[in-house]
């Protein structure tokens, strides 16, 4: 139900001779009747003097949309029958309507007991109110109105009215218009005027008028304040509705701490935030509240924040205002100025950039929002720059530190570009000023050297100096030194100073033109590379044998995809996009052959594909299945390792002998041949459905595919011959773009799509059911125990018998290299010895069994030990990825912390040490409590409920 709050400003018959403010709450008709009983409402009762209610008549209701003047005469007209109309007075509604639910304004006119309601459906009443004066006069009717302005604001009227109530009791004071503060905050409270300009910014105004009032006198310069207030708002000018806008006051304190900012530009009493000793305005009225006008006529020597006028004129006038203060002043001058992007402001000279606010992200305070009224402001219709203009004294005296700038990254960073000194995920302050220089002269010295960048780039191909570049740069991609560079400005060195641009356009020039990647594992390690070579690999990738060009355009090859999506029965599984479009494929190089420059992966991102909806169903189809299946090694998670592990140790007898390797699977996208992995298909859904005939996907989340049972509740349904032909599909029309070219992928499958894992594990678990199988037929082999584990591609065998069997076993390992899995895989042993690393915890095999331990850095170092934990290096509060990869990753920490500590004690140091952690890389406290009060609510009574408790007692939030 949707209650509008209607406010009444009237004058009453010259007997009472006071005016009154009469509030009604329009309920639905249904609960008016309910309340009341029958037909007679709240609303049809009239409210007499002696505030008695009495039943009312309503002798008209006329709408005024289209209005010919007919409707309103015949309804007055009515209106005359009654004897005492011409003596008597009336009382006038102005009613405001919600114009989100379509309530439009009214004015209603009571006489006595009588009334007429009128409506419109315009914004404007006052069009009705000029028709309505000459009929009221004509019927000699005395009606009077108090100085009112209609808007679609019931506020506003309320305001304007009550700004008439302190004028007349000003002009009524017998003082001749001299007065104190204190009785002028009296006036105002009688009045009610102080509750709508919010009281503690009303305080502060008219205290200061006793320091700064003029010769005119303390009231008038408070009337000529408020009307000038009034006339602005009311009049709705462009210059307070488009022009000019008020940055956030949050916003406004992270500058001012941050840059030390003491002064503000351009403000009003309105909006002028209350921190600030002294603030410029354009109006002289404003002197009287501790304005300075006219802030041009002098060159200006602080820190100030400025939000000029949205104009051209106004903002170029305030940017060189400033670069000639900055230039002239020996005093520390520094200037940060809110404007919008209208022009390339930041390729000034003495200009530079802190972040580009992106468009509709950034939301201002409309002006009216001082005064009391709703905040209606929108994000806004353009990008909003924030300059910095400031002389080396500044920047000397008035060090910008990491603490100021966090509290900015917080405040701006998510509406921000990647462009200027802030990118969107934080300002690159780790990068080091010391190792920046050393990277500027090193890179130098290989220039003249070299003296071509492409040169230079071939020449690093297998070199040690690639992965020097890589050490020296401390973990950070090669890509990110572009950024770097531009956010040297407000990064902060070990002294605190602000270093000029101008030291690091040398670096930008020389690394010009790389085509910049990061590495496959994402451990904020990058590559660079010529653009050349980058491109002949993009071309020897695309005639290398998997690809057939595609001679179509890519609307017809779309257009024909869905032909054969809707033939081969998909449309009501799921929608096809025809606003889609193929990926480009990029390279990008191995973690582990970083050296290496041949060896690289090719990736097509899918996000985009027309049938993207149906590959991601397919896909998590096909992980169901093979769950379904028996005699392979797939794995879902890390934390069923533990339990195959347990599994194989319990199989143990006395006295037997394990063996135990681990194993890399190569080329698992790649090399694959489309026949290859439809068979794999064909038999892994055979061997899991058995006799089923359809699987049930929800279409939320991750989890949620389940055999379909007639009868039952039903998502989307995929039949047996469904999922086959929708594979079949997938492989037919692998089409994406090479180097520029739109091709057919007919070997292998891309890395990138939603179906593409599922598939490759098809594949990998096909092969395996064949070769556990032909195992089985080894008579040497009876009495063995094996388990194989497969996360994807990293595989684990292990093996125990008696000791006459070793040779066989040996013989297993050597068959699973070259005899499990489809021709194109290729599979390496990576471990040497029985202890290795393997999924993220070290796999050790003795005589007794096998051994799992996580690899926790957070148990083994931090409050203890007193060591820098490591975790996700590369995901600090100031690093270039979103805030759902920082979720994330903190959100694996604490499900690792959980699976694999073995004790509540151990998870608690774990959880401290983490949350010491999270201190060290800039995160703000509180990050992740609501990620924890999840995992509460999954166990309310166990070991996170009990964690929560006692660090919310110590005073420490995660």
């Amino acid at each position: 139900m949707v209650v509008k709050k209607v406010r009444t400003v009237v004058e009453r018959v010259e007997a009472h001779g006071a005016e009154e403010v009469v509030r009604w709450r329009h309920k639905s008709q249904a609960q008016q009747r309910k309340k009341y009983g029958g037909r007679r409402s709240r609303r049809n009762m009239h409210e007499r003097a002696d505030g008695a209610r009495e039943p009312s008549r309503t002798y008209g209701h006329v709408s005024t949309a289209g209005y010919n003047g007919g409707g309103l005469d015949r309804a007055l007209r009515r209106l005359t029958k009654n004897s005492d109309f011409v003596s008597g007075q009336w009382d006038v509604e102005f009613i405001s309507g919600d114009w989100n639910y379509t309530n439009w304004p009214s004015i209603k006119l009571r006489y006595g007991s009588s009334r007429v309601h009128l409506s419109s459906a315009t914004r404007d009443l006052r069009g009705t109110l000029r028709e309505l004066f000459p009929i009221l006069q004509r019927e000699n009717a005395r009606l009077r109105f108090s100085s009112i302005e209609v808007t679609d604001n019931d506020r506003t009227t309320e305001l304007t009215g009550k700004f008439a109530l302190l004028n007349r009791s000003l002009k009524d004071t017998p003082t001749g218009g001299s007065g104190s503060s204190d009785q002028l905050l009296a006036m105002c409270a009688r009045t009610g005027l102080a509750v709508q300009i919010k009281w503690n910014r009303f305080i502060v105004l008219i205290k200061r008028l006793d320091a700064f009032s003029t010769s005119r006198g303390l009231k008038n310069d408070v009337l000529s304040l408020l009307h000038t207030l009034a006339g602005r708002l009311f009049a709705w000018s462009r210059l307070i509705t488009r022009d000019y806008w008020i940055t956030p006051y949050s916003k406004q304190d992270a500058l001012r701490f941050c840059f030390s900012l003491n002064f503000e530009l351009f403000a009003s009493p309105l909006d002028f935030n209350l921190d600030s000793s002294v603030f410029f305005t354009p109006y002289a009225e404003d002197v009287a509240f501790g304005a300075i006008e006219n802030g041009y006529s002098w060159p200006w020597h602080f820190c100030a924040l400025g939000n000029p006028i949205y104009t051209m004129d106004h903002i170029r006038r305030s940017i060189l205002h400033a670069i000639y203060s900055a230039k002239t002043s020996r005093k520390p001058v520094r200037v940060v100025l809110v404007v919008p992007y209208w022009d390339k402001w930041d390729e000034t000279d003495g200009v530079e950039l802190i972040c580009l606010l992106k468009k509709k992200k950034f939301f201002f305070l409309a002006p009216q929002s001082a005064l009391g009224f709703k905040d209606r402001s929108t994000g806004a219709q353009f990008e909003v720059s924030l300059l910095l203009i400031q002389n080396r004294a500044a920047a000397i005296t008035k060090p910008v530190t990491q603490q100021g700038l966090a509290r900015v990254v917080r405040a701006f960073g998510g509406s921000a570009d990647d462009r200027g000194v802030m990118y969107s995920a934080g300002w690159g302050v780790g990068f080091s000023w010391q190792l920046a220089g050393e990277i500027r002269q090193w890179v130098k010295s290989l220039w003249q050297e070299r003296r071509s960048l492409a040169r230079f780039v071939e020449l690093m191909k297998g070199d040690v100096t690639a992965g020097l570049l890589l050490q020296k740069l401390g973990g950070k991609l090669l890509g990110m030194v572009e950024k770097a560079a531009e956010a040297e400005m407000l990064a902060a060195g070990a002294g605190g100073a602000i270093r000029p641009l101008s030291e690091y356009q040398a670096v930008m020039r020389e690394l010009e033109g790389l085509a910049r990647g990061v590495l496959d594992r994402n451990v904020a390690v990058g590559f660079g590379v010529c653009g050349k070579i980058y491109k002949e690999w993009l071309e020897n990738e695309r005639d290398g044998g998997n690809y057939t060009p595609v001679t179509q355009e890519e609307a017809a090859v779309v257009q024909l995809m869905r032909t054969k999506y809707e033939a081969a029965g998909l449309k009501n599984v799921a929608r096809f996009d025809l606003g889609g479009h193929f990926g480009n494929l990029y390279l990008i190089l191995k973690h582990k052959d970083a050296g290496l420059w041949e060896k690289r992966r090719p990736v097509v991102p899918g996000f985009a594909s027309p049938d993207r909806v149906f590959q991601n169903r397919l896909g998590r189809i096909l992980c169901f299945l093979i769950e379904g299946t028996a005699g392979h090694f797939n794995v879902a998670a890390t934390q069923e390792i533990v339990g195959q592990l347990s599994k194989f140790d319990g199989g143990l007898k006395r006295g037997d002998v394990v063996m135990a390797a681990g194993f890399d699977v190569k080329e698992m996208y790649v090399r694959l041949k489309h026949p290859q992995i439809m068979a794999a298909v064909v038999a892994v859904t055979a061997e899991a459905m058995g006799d089923k005939v359809a699987v049930s996907v929800n279409t939320r989340g991750r989890k949620g595919v389940k055999w379909y049972e007639p009868g039952t509740p039903r998502n989307v349904i995929f039949s047996r011959q469904q999922i086959l032909a929708g594979v079949n599909l997938i492989l037919e029309n692998g089409f994406l773009r090479v180097a520029g070219t739109l091709v057919r992928q007919t070997c292998g499958i891309g890395i990138g799509g939603g179906a593409s894992p599922g598939l490759a594990q098809c594949a990998c678990v096909y092969g395996e059911m064949q070769w556990t199988k032909s195992l089985g037929a080894d008579r040497r082999l009876t009495g063995t125990t094996m388990t194989g584990i497969r996360l994807m591609d990293d595989c684990a065998l292990l093996i125990a018998g008696s000791e006459e069997q070793v040779e066989a076993m040996s013989e297993v390992f050597r068959g699973y290299l070259y005899d499990c899995y489809p021709d194109g895989m290729t599979v390496e042993q990576t471990s040497e010895g029985l202890e290795w690393l393997f999924c993220g915890m070290r796999l050790k095999v003795t005589g007794g069994g096998a051994m799992a331990k996580m690899t926790m850095k957070n148990v083994e170092a931090g409050v203890r030990t007193g060591e820098q934990l490591q975790f996700f290096p590369m995901v600090s509060f100031w690093s270039d990825c979103g805030k759902v990869q920082k979720m994330a990753g903190g959100l694996n920490t604490l499900h690792r912390i959980e699976r694999h500590c073995s004790s509540d004690l151990l998870k608690a140091a774990a959880v401290i040490d983490f949350l010491r952690e999270l201190k060290w890389q800039g995160y703000p406290r509180g990050w992740l409590s609501d990620s924890l009060e999840r995992m509460v609510a999954r166990a309310p009574f166990g070991f996170w409920n009990r964690l929560l408790r006692n660090l919310e007692r110590l005073g420490c939030r995660l």
